[in-house]
Parts: C-alpha cells; sequence; structure tokens
C-alpha cells in the first residue's frame, strides 16, 4: 500500500508541475504573471513579492514564490517589466523556473477609454532532483533502499523559450482583457514535445463600484468586483468575488470554481482575502478554503504578497495617462 501511495503522488505532482502554469488567488498583486499588458500600468515603478503555499497538510507539496518589476516611461508611452517564478513540487523533487521580459504599450482611444497592448517573453526551465526521489524498487515493507536500478537520465534539466501576448481595455471605472500563453506551441515542430506547456487562455475584468450613494468619500470607501477565467488543456477555472477597502484596510471574498459545466471544473475554493494598501505598498494575506472532495486531505492553501510603488513625478495628469482602477490584492 506505501508503495503505491508514493507512486500516485509523484505521478500526480510530476503531471501537474509539467502540465499547468502555477495561480494565484491574489492575481492583481503579481500583475505581470496575469498578463505582460500590466507593464507599468500604475503609472510609476513598482515592485511586488508573491509567496504561496499549496496543499499544506502535504508539506512542500506546491510551494510558489514569486518576483516582478516594472516602470512606465512616460517619454515612450510604454511600460517595461521584468518576472520571475519559481515553482517548487513534492519537496524540491521539481522545480519550475520561469524568467520574463515584458512590454506593454498605452494608446488613448477617446475622452474615456483606454488600450494596452502586451508581450512577455520568457525562458522556462524544468529540472528534476533524482536524489529525492524514491522508485518503487526501493521500497520494502519498512525501510528504503539508498539506490534504483533505474537508469537515470545524465541530464535532468529541460529548458526552452516561450512567448505570450495580452490586451486590456480600461478607464477610470472599468477594465477587461485577456491573454494567450504558451504561444511557442503554434510551431508544428514542438507539437509532440510533452514537456512543452499547452496554451493557456485568460479573460480578466472588472469594476470599481461608486459607493457616493452611500454618502462615503469614494477615495476613502470603494468596493471592486471582478473575474478571472483561465483555460489550460482540459482544465478551466474562473474566480469571481469582490474587495471592500475602507480607508487603508481591504477584505475579500471569492469563489473558484465552474459547477455549470461538469464535475471535473467544479467547486474548488472559498477564498477569504484581508489586507493593508498605502499610497506608495500593499501587504495582503489569503487564504483558499477547499470544497472540493479533497476537503479534508489538502489542508487549502496560504498566500501573501507585498507591492511596492515608488513614488512618481507628474505621470498621472489624466490628460497624459489614466492609471487602472484594480486593486492590488
Amino acid at each position: 500500500m506505501k508503495r503505491w501511495i508514493v507512486i500516485a503522488l509523484m505521478i500526480g505532482i510530476s503531471s501537474a508541475a509539467l502540465g499547468q502554469d502555477p495561480q494565484f488567488s491574489q492575481f492583481y498583486s503579481s500583475p505581470l504573471h496575469l498578463g505582460p499588458s500590466f507593464a507599468g500600468a500604475s503609472g510609476k515603478t513598482r515592485i511586488s513579492l508573491n509567496y504561496r503555499d499549496q496543499w499544506p497538510k502535504l508539506p512542500g507539496v506546491f510551494v510558489t514564490y514569486a518576483f516582478a518589476a516594472d516602470h512606465y516611461a512616460k517619454s515612450l508611452n510604454s511600460g517595461f517589466g521584468l518576472s520571475f517564478m519559481n515553482d517548487q513540487a513534492g519537496n524540491g523533487k521539481i522545480s519550475t523556473t520561469n524568467v520574463a521580459a515584458n512590454y506593454s504599450y498605452n494608446v488613448k482611444l477617446n475622452e474615456r477609454w483606454n488600450f494596452r497592448p502586451g508581450i512577455k517573453f520568457f525562458y522556462h526551465q524544468y529540472h528534476i532532483d533524482y536524489s529525492k526521489v524514491v522508485f518503487n524498487d526501493q521500497l520494502g515493507f519498512d525501510y528504503v533502499n539508498p539506490s534504483s536500478v533505474e537508469g537515470l537520465p545524465q541530464d535532468s534539466r529541460f529548458s526552452y523559450y516561450d512567448f505570450g501576448s495580452s490586451i486590456m481595455f480600461y478607464n477610470s471605472r472599468y477594465w477587461i482583457g485577456g491573454m494567450v500563453d504558451h504561444l511557442i506551441k503554434a510551431s508544428p515542430s514542438f507539437q509532440d514535445n510533452p514537456n512543452y506547456k499547452p496554451l493557456k487562455y485568460s479573460l480578466f475584468g472588472g469594476t470599481q463600484i461608486p459607493l457616493e450613494s452611500l454618502h462615503y468619500k469614494q477615495d476613502l470607501h470603494s468596493l471592486y468586483a471582478a473575474f478571472h477565467f483561465k483555460s489550460q488543456r482540459n482544465v478551466s477555472q474562473m474566480d469571481i468575488g469582490a474587495y471592500y477597502q475602507k480607508e487603508h484596510f481591504l477584505v475579500g471574498l471569492w469563489y473558484r470554481g465552474i459547477p455549470m459545466i461538469s464535475e471535473a471544473h467544479g467547486s474548488d475554493a472559498i477564498i477569504l482575502m484581508m489586507g493593508y494598501r498605502d499610497d506608495n505598498f500593499s501587504v495582503g494575506y489569503s487564504y483558499d478554503a477547499t470544497i472540493s472532495r479533497l476537503i479534508t486531505n489538502t489542508g487549502g492553501a496560504h498566500e501573501i504578497s507585498f507591492t511596492y510603488t515608488f513614488s512618481g513625478s507628474d505621470v498621472f495628469n489624466i490628460r497624459e495617462y489614466e492609471p487602472l482602477p484594480c486593486p492590488e490584492l
């Protein structure tokens, strides 16, 4: 029984790590991961840090780290960004590293609407640490042999270059956009390589709801409703929910799942968020409460984010540039 559990776990980890991208519940706190159109979207210089521990009841199964820095170049009407992500699966048995260069260009369509296309080029690397892998022939009833007869490949690393593209429309209250990632799959020469990730499609958007009718000041009290739909290979998910900000404090409630389509894409998690946001920085924490059939086995997911925006000059002149109204958690 023990050997079957180990084998099943390793197969599941490998399939998930090599098949789908990591995800963040606080996707607006990792904007360059959401889409290159967000490069420079703050109108200033910004850095962000993210940490996610998924399924903590199985220690180290999926742990993701991310860092990003982006800048808006006023003279070029463009945003530039650099992002880094590392995903550890199975206590470091499988490591995925992603380094990307992001670019966006802001187009003012009229007095209300802006259009922001973006593109990213990235380097992707997988690494399997076979010294941490236990094979079937190493397992005994009450012991583990130190060596295996399995023939291991000499090179445990696989890397390639890839690119993705996104678009976004927005004004002072609404935003909507989409992205297509892993466009290297468009090349037929790579179609048969199982290590290349499948195309990923996403659609995101939201609105900032005015609260003047409640006799609040809008800059101190804001309500945001948003969604994020993503589809990769045969897996689709929808995150939908809302944030409420009162002065510097934010709380959010989200739902992840598409129960109307099929059982495979059904209810996955309820996400609780809280955070603090100032003029220059924001920090957030979220917990994914699993509501699928894995509810008693995984422990959900913990996520922490930090964003710092450096003070700028007069970039926010509304005639020249209008920042996105979406939150940073």
